[in-house]
């Protein structure tokens, strides 16, 4: 094996790792609905409904 292959690999894990991570992140949160909010997503952490298509950016 050459040397930093093993690096390379712990960085190819570490990257994977992460993606597959925030992929569970906008899953779950894309996947949220609210029975008062058909056809909406809902962001239950911000009591807020978020129309289909459209994204929701947090402001300081």
């Amino acid at each position: 094996m050459p040397a930093g292959g093993g690096l390379r690999c712990h960085t190819l894990l570490l990257l994977l790792t992460i993606c597959g991570v925030a992929w569970g992140d906008v899953t779950y949160r894309g996947n949220a609905v609210h029975p008062d909010y058909p056809g909406q997503c809902y962001y239950e952490e911000l009591n807020q409904a978020i129309l289909k298509k459209q994204s929701y950016k947090l402001i300081n």
